[in-house]
């Protein structure tokens, strides 16, 4: 009528702090997740989880940038940034990855580039025992035992700083 669009504009979706939602959230913008979530989210924006927010949720997104806590398995087309306060227990598949100092990533990351597509990560690992096999010591006792070999050589005046010196006079007189 006024030669204006009625197709309304596009703008963040936010879940203010104290917000409890369940479900699936399907986003054509940015969403920005302050209260707690539990489900899945497909974003075709940037998900951000602020310090007070929580989720426990699958999450595929274009990016994706944590200072609170998820719970779940992260797919980024593009950046997941860790925050100082983040932390994500979970497996993740992004381009690229950053975690600052103090942020936490508890899981499997797998690093693809935008061309290839992402595979399903392995939701558990098995990992190697810390103790030898047959061996009937404790930890306590093999990290005495490496102790012993690795510093078992005299490398007393190795780096002496007056080393060069004597081996100077030694060769002069």
């Amino acid at each position: 009528m006024f030669g204006k669009s009625t197709r309304p504009s596009m703008s963040d979706t936010i879940i203010s702090y104290g917000t409890e939602m369940e479900g699936h959230l399907n986003c054509q913008s940015n969403l920005r997740i302050d209260g707690q979530f539990k489900g899945t989210i497909t974003c075709q924006g940037t998900v951000i989880i602020g310090n007070n927010g929580e989720t426990h949720a699958n999450i595929e997104a274009k990016q994706i940038i944590i200072a609170g806590k998820i719970h779940g398995e992260l797919k980024v087309a593009g950046k997941l940034t860790i925050t100082s306060t983040g932390h994500l227990v979970g497996n993740c598949v992004s381009q690229s990855l950053i975690i600052e100092e103090g942020g936490t990533l508890n899981g499997i990351s797998k690093m693809e580039g935008a061309e290839s597509s992402a595979e399903q990560i392995p939701t558990s690992i098995s990992l190697p025992s810390p103790s030898i096999e047959g061996s009937s010591t404790s930890n306590d006792d093999n990290q005495q035992l490496e102790t012993e070999v690795l510093f078992s050589q005299d490398h007393s005046n190795r780096y002496h700083p007056n080393k060069k010196k004597k081996r100077k006079e030694k060769q002069a007189g």
